[in-house]
């Protein structure tokens, strides 16, 4: 795409009161300091933008109001074509208030700008206008302006210069995730495993060296401390049986002697009572009226009296026998006889085996978790050493990569060469940057001269990668003895002490 410019018409913007420029293919403007030479790439792109050609809004010492006159209007007009369109665009200050023109159209702000953006990128189009405006933006958009129209190396062509285990093992790994969000993948895995494999290491550290404290048994020792033990519980079943049953034949004659008790007392009151009754003679009268018996009531009073003893004689001979029955129970409920001391003794020698046999099956599990534990370390270490692995081999892609990007970079330009990364301190990691030298000697560091041949060289390999060709806007030409003319219109203004003049050269 061809910029051309084909007028530009000046009314009151600083010194210039009337002021029409025809432009060819290059424009010289000559004349001494303050006489208005950079005033006309100002106009240009305040007309465009509302800045100055470096992209400063125009204000106080820079603004386009004259300030050695009264003026009732400022006004800039740029007549240009963009390919095959042809457009006029003005901007003016008039009562304090900006008014636009499209074609000598008003128009408002909005779209005056919306226009400007259809014709052409604003940062690229500075760059080309202007040699200094590049190296005014920030490194990041310096960066892009270059690189937007620069491939970068095919992924097959980084991994050549790689060496072959790790350009084997990155090409296997991107065939899965792409770059950025494979090395965010493992980076997130090692800080993790990190971790892990610390804790992983203490787990079989700890298991070891309490496997170590404790006792070892043979198979042998083994089966003897179950036999032995299997023995001892033979000898306690044997006494707690027993005991079992002494505590039954114990609650048995505990129960005996309770009835045999309750029967002794009972044949005690029968006694007693006999005697009471025996003692006591028949009634000879009666209860009621106090009157002698007849002989008939009186032997039916006796005949009573008798029955009544003998009653009681027999009811005490049961309770006697039933006393003696209980006696000779209780006399046949044996008694069992052991020394608890035995029984102590034969369970704390079995609790001093079954310690011994458990701290054997404790040091049997002590070494399965043991193994399981470095298991768990090596997979973690090996999956550490993946991630560390790859993410040195996607660092050594990305310098190597970095490495092909400068090269065809650089190889744009003839004598400028380009600083496209940064290596960081801490990591060594290559960070995007961008700085731009001449003879070794970075941009801050040039002269005039050195600045101007700089940006007119960027201006080349900027237009013929974007394939964009524009008016470019010489200051201070002077300080350059000779220079390349660009692809483009060349306005140029050099100081001279002559009278302000524009020529077509």
């Amino acid at each position: 795409m061809q910029i051309t410019f084909e007028s530009l018409h000046l009314t009151e913007f600083k010194n210039h009161r009337d002021l029409l420029i025809e432009f060819g293919p290059i424009t010289r403007v000559t004349g001494k300091n303050g006489a208005g030479k950079s005033t006309i790439g100002e106009a240009i792109s305040w007309c465009l933008y509302g800045t100055d050609p470096l992209g400063n809004t125009l204000i106080k010492n820079l603004s386009p109001e004259p300030v050695d006159r009264p003026y009732d209007r400022v006004e800039v007009s740029l007549r240009l074509t963009v390919g095959a369109q042809e457009v006029e665009l003005t901007r003016g200050i008039e009562s304090g208030d900006t008014c636009y023109f499209i074609n000598d159209v008003p128009a408002k702000a909005t779209k005056y700008k919306e226009t400007v953006e259809a014709l052409f990128d604003k940062p690229l189009f500075l760059s080309l206008f202007t040699p200094a405006y590049f190296f005014s933006q920030k490194w990041e958009e310096q960066r892009s302006l270059v690189l937007k129209n620069v491939l970068p190396p095919a992924s097959k062509d980084v991994l050549k210069g790689l060496p072959k285990v790790q350009a084997d093992k990155l090409a296997e790994a991107l065939k899965k995730n792409n770059l950025d969000d494979l090395e965010a993948k493992h980076k997130d895995n090692r800080t993790r495993l990190d971790k892990a494999l610390i804790g992983a290491k203490e787990r079989a550290k700890t298991l070891q060296e309490q496997l170590d404290l404790s006792p070892a048994l043979t198979e042998t020792e083994v089966h003897e401390l179950t036999a032995k033990i299997a023995e001892i519980d033979a000898k306690i079943a044997e006494i707690e049986k027993a005991l079992e049953a002494a505590n039954k034949a114990y609650a048995d004659a505990t129960r005996l002697r309770a009835e045999r008790e309750i029967i002794r007392s009972s044949a005690d009151r029968v006694a007693t009572s006999y005697k009471t009754l025996k003692a006591k003679a028949p009634a000879d009268h009666c209860h009621a009226c106090k009157q002698p018996l007849q002989e008939e009531s009186l032997q039916a009073a006796v005949d009573s009296h008798k029955a009544d003893l003998a009653q009681l004689k027999i009811t005490h001979d049961e309770l006697l026998a039933n006393f003696k029955d209980l006696t000779a129970a209780i006399g046949d409920i044996g008694i069992v006889e052991y020394d608890p001391d035995d029984l102590r003794l034969l369970q704390t020698t079995r609790q001093e085996l079954a310690s011994k046999l458990q701290a054997a099956g404790a040091g049997d599990r002590l070494k399965q978790q043991l193994e399981t534990a470095r298991h768990a370390e090596k997979e973690t270490q090996a999956s550490h050493a993946d991630s560390v692995f790859l993410l040195d081999a996607i660092k050594a892609y990305r310098a190597k990569e970095a490495e092909l990007m400068a090269s065809k970079v650089t190889g744009l330009f003839k004598t400028l060469t380009i600083q496209l990364f940064q290596e960081n301190k801490g990591d060594g990691e290559r960070k995007p940057f961008f700085e731009i030298f001449k003879d070794g000697k970075p941009y801050r560091k040039l002269s005039t001269a050195e600045k101007i041949l700089a940006g007119l060289e960027i201006i080349d390999v900027l237009s013929e990668q974007s394939e964009v060709i524009a008016p470019t806007f010489i200051d201070n030409a002077e300080s350059i003895l000779s220079y390349k003319q660009p692809a483009g219109q060349l306005i140029e203004c050099r100081v001279a002490n002559t009278p302000f003049t524009i020529t077509e050269v």
